[in-house]
């Protein structure tokens, strides 16, 4: 099973259902990429691997789907609402929000970059 870092950003970008990576949509597609093993994938494929790579993930590291973690989510969400679409605006909550939850103010330690295992294709 093969081993690769990745911000918590695009972690969460998966797991969360909000996009707060810095490489957007990006972050999603190689997250995944990575976990399924395939070096290309089409939308549709995306997303049918997308809730069996979110389990993985939540199982990896389950500190991303604590009760604390619910909160700060919902806490991403209503400051999400606050600012609109303006996207320059979603992003510095988006990043705020990433520093919060590096710094501990949840109640919880994560780490700015998470290792990630693929996927085991073998079970």
């Amino acid at each position: 099973m093969a081993v690769k870092d990745f911000k918590l950003g695009a972690v969460l970008s998966v797991t969360t259902g909000y996009v707060v990576g810095e490489n957007k949509i990006d972050d999603v597609k190689e997250v995944i990429q990575f976990m399924a093993s395939a070096p290309e994938l089409s939308p549709l494929l995306l997303v049918m691997l997308k809730q069996g790579c979110t389990d993985a993930l939540l199982k990896q590291f389950p500190v991303l789907g604590c009760e604390k973690m619910k909160l700060a989510i919902a806490d991403l969400a209503s400051s999400r609402e606050e600012v609109g679409a303006d996207q320059a605006k979603i992003d510095r909550v988006c990043d705020d929000w990433l520093d919060r939850l590096t710094s501990g103010v949840y109640g919880f330690n994560i780490d700015k970059v998470l290792p990630i295992q693929s996927l085991d294709h073998d079970s």
